[in-house]
């Protein structure tokens, strides 16, 4: 008895987990897909902002030739 029942847990936790894993999976994904899209935005929101402050950089050097 005592042998069998560590034998019979361990398998329910494995059935567990196995009957888990395709609900698991597509929620994993999706974490994934998002956590690469926001670095995406980011990336692009920081090549924005840097493009911008060049721009403003250049405007503001032609600002002072001018002057």
């Amino acid at each position: 008895m005592l042998v069998s029942s560590p034998v019979r847990t361990t398998s329910f936790t494995t059935l567990l987990v196995l009957d888990l894993l395709p609900l698991l999976l597509p929620l994993l994904l999706l974490l994934l897909v998002l956590l690469l899209v926001l670095l995406l935005v980011l990336l692009l929101v920081l090549l924005f902002v840097a493009s911008l402050s060049s721009t403003a950089k250049f405007i503001c050097n032609c600002a002072s030739v001018s002057w």
